[in-house]
Formats: C-alpha cells, structure tokens, sequence
C-alpha cells in the first residue's frame, strides 16, 4: 500500500483520516503545520500528501507550492 503525509492542524481530523487510512493498509504520518509536513518530506517519500487548506502561519497552498519545487 501507499506511504501517505496527512498535514492539517486540527487534531481531530488528522487523527481520523490517519485511522482510516491505516485501517486500508497504507503507512500514514501526520503533521500538524506546513513545517512539521516540510521536514517529514525532506526525511521521507510519500505517495500522497493529504492537507487542509487553512493551517496556522503557512497555509496548503503553500505546502503545494513547496512539494513542486
């Protein structure tokens, strides 16, 4: 299965999609900021990155705009 970066600042709802992805077999790592994403890309590869549009400081846009790069 996939390795899958879930970035979103809610707690809540990072935690549920960690569960229900895991519960399909990927590998799921979650962030909480666009930084904590950043330095879990630069460690790791991820198949797919999930995240929320509206973060503290960065937002998803930024992430994307980071991962393009």
């Amino acid at each position: 299965m996939g390795n899958i970066l879930v970035a979103d600042d809610d707690m809540t709802c990072r935690d549920s999609i960690r569960k229900v992805l895991e519960r399909e077999g990927h590998v799921v790592q979650a962030a909480e900021n666009v930084d904590s994403a950043l330095e879990a890309l630069c460690a790791n590869h991820f198949d797919l990155v999930v995240c929320d549009y509206r973060m503290p400081g960065k937002t998803g846009i930024d992430l994307l705009i980071e991962l393009k790069r």
